[in-house]
């Protein structure tokens, strides 16, 4: 995969992060118990799985994202340990 493509699903990732970001949270401060399924539409829970498939395609070219990226990603639970990785190779620790 090229710099330029991995530049675009980076976008794509922040765009989907901050999309899912708000249903994320609403569903953490809300009891569960009182969360039905069919409080989540079909069309956020589509962008969550996007969000997936994108975080996966984005972890195989890490490498060709900035620092600056890099440390932006350093916080996610998937992706993040490898994104720090870099970081530090980059660092030369």
């Amino acid at each position: 995969m090229g710099k330029e493509n991995c530049k675009n699903l980076y976008q794509r990732y922040q765009e989907l992060k901050e999309k899912t970001k708000l249903k994320i949270h609403r569903l953490d401060d809300e009891d569960v118990k009182a969360v039905e399924p069919h409080n989540i539409s079909s069309q956020e829970l589509q962008d969550l799985e996007d969000l997936e498939k994108t975080k996966a395609a984005l972890e195989d070219c890490l490498e060709f994202l900035n620092d600056e990226d890099l440390i932006e990603l350093s916080d996610d639970d998937d992706i993040g340990k490898k994104a720090q990785e870099i970081l530090m190779k980059r660092s030369g620790r």
